[in-house]
């Protein structure tokens, strides 16, 4: 709250810019996604170097200003608003200056590349306002990914959307320079009016994020999020369906052995991150997706019904495989929270303990992450072949490069887990940088061998064996991975 309190005049610019400083810090890493992608690009020619340095560095720019927005927004407090005087005033002239600058340099960056340096602009300033408004109204996070696909697939062939295109293009084509700056004037303009200035409605919009934030975290951790019996109780109880049956199951065949214990102790110290937690919500949304395709047939055809569904799927694919990958990148945060209840798990009457804890636990760690895994590969493979044109190679199906590369990160759940203390959000900006650089170097090598991503998938599982087998043996020499950080 302090760090967001400041007066008029240029200090108080100074006060928010240092606030942001201080968010920017966890993804530093991130600026040396362009170097890297430089240099192997560089192992081909010069130019290839230059466009993957330049790429790199217009998306790098992108992620700073996600995580600028979300500092700002953190900022607009409605009491800050209503009683720090020019307050918001200084929070929308700053997110003002870094918007104009941010989508300045992205577009020079991209016009190096391939020209047309206001068409780039506009346009990475259209994706930058997009991430805004979804911080100000985060129901738009489960729209985006869909809705505009659904609507240009339906829209695109109408004569309607012919002559705007048309007319956008002519505009362009005869005043580039004005169309920019009118379009991002408006833009200027919404952006604006995102950062609200007290008052009742600014007080519910901030109540109503607080409310969001806290029920995805009591879902993380496994806790009711919601009333009991609420319409988001039967919500999250509906798409949470497989844990309650897993959990029945093991209770009724419970026995003081290693297995037994383990599986249910798997339930406590995981929590969100459980198998049956993402295998529920997986086939909740693959169900939806089939139905969704049986409707968009009958009412737009049997032509456009599959194109429509096909357009949504990379989107669909590739949210689809952020959220699997969570027991690798979030086994960190839940392990350090959850350490009490694994010093309380030790006591249950057959838990191993010593050497036997590591192998016996570490095998169900990585079992968790390839069950989850191996849950997501299968509905993106029954999207794939279910789609029109039968075949990865007609559709930009993001996420099956995801799922190559991110399946030998599930190593990192073995870990010394005894020596770790609380996580950092620099180790994981690190791998997120790490994975958006072989997740490009996936895509590119695809394009440019045509070799299909179903073989990048059976490489990295073959890869994943031969890690597993030796850091099998690191793993029998560490401490028992539980109670988490106590020789931290």
């Amino acid at each position: 709250m302090s760090a967001a309190l400041s007066l008029p005049g240029t200090g108080g610019h100074g006060a928010v810019l240092r606030a942001l400083g201080r968010s920017l810090r966890g993804v530093r890493w991130l600026a040396l996604a362009p170097l890297a992608m430089g240099a192997i690009g560089g192992i081909g020619s010069p130019s290839a170097a230059m466009t993957a340095f330049g790429v790199t560095a217009a998306i790098t720019l992108q992620f700073g200003w996600w995580v600028i927005a979300s500092g700002l927004t953190a900022q607009n407090h409605p009491q800050l608003a209503r009683l720090v005087p020019g307050h918001v005033r200084q929070l929308r002239e700053t997110a003002l200056g870094l918007f104009i600058v941010i989508s300045a340099l992205s577009g020079w960056l991209m016009s190096a590349l391939l020209g047309d340096v206001w068409g780039w602009m506009p346009a990475f300033a259209l994706v930058m306002l997009v991430f805004s408004t979804a911080l100000r109204w985060p129901v738009l996070w489960f729209i985006v990914w869909i809705v505009p696909s659904l609507l240009y697939a339906q829209l695109k062939d109408t004569q309607a959307w012919r002559l705007l295109l048309a007319a956008m293009v002519d505009w362009h084509a005869h005043q580039p320079l004005t169309q920019a700056a009118v379009l991002m004037l408006a833009m200027c303009g919404l952006l604006w009016g995102l950062f609200q200035d007290g008052g009742a409605a600014h007080a519910r919009t901030w109540e109503a994020n607080r409310v969001m934030r806290t029920r995805l975290s009591h879902l993380e951790r496994g806790r009711c999020a919601h009333a009991p019996g609420s319409v988001g109780d039967r919500l999250g109880r509906f798409f949470n369906w497989a844990t309650p049956l897993w959990r029945e199951h093991l209770l009724r065949h419970a026995r003081p052995t290693p297995a037994s214990v383990l599986a249910r102790a798997e339930l406590a110290v995981l929590r969100g991150l459980h198998w049956t937690t993402l295998a529920g919500m997986v086939t909740v949304l693959f169900t939806a997706l089939v139905l969704a395709g049986v409707v968009l047939r009958l009412w737009l055809g049997s032509d456009r019904g599959p194109e429509a569904l096909a357009a949504a799927l990379p989107g669909v694919t590739f949210g689809l495989m952020c959220s699997l990958i969570g027991p690798a990148m979030g086994i960190a945060t839940t392990q350090h929270r959850t350490r009490r209840e694994q010093a309380l798990l030790l006591l249950v009457p057959g838990m191993p303990r010593g050497e036997a804890m590591n192998r016996h636990l570490a095998p169900r760690l990585f079992g968790n992450f390839l069950a989850a895994w191996a849950v997501g590969v299968a509905a993106m493979s029954a999207m794939v072949l279910l789609a029109p044109h039968g075949g990865p190679k007609d559709l930009p199906v993001m996420g099956l490069h995801f799922a190559a590369v991110t399946l030998p990160f599930g190593l990192l759940l073995w870990q010394d887990w005894a020596a770790k203390g609380a996580p950092s959000s620099g180790r994981v900006s690190l791998v997120i940088l790490i994975v958006m650089l072989l997740v490009a170097l996936s895509l590119a090598g695809c394009a440019l061998t045509g070799v299909s991503p179903w073989s990048v998938l059976a490489g990295s599982v073959v890869l994943t064996a031969g890690l597993t087998a030796w850091r099998w043996r690191a793993v029998r020499r560490m401490a028992p991975f539980w109670p988490t950080g106590r020789d931290a």
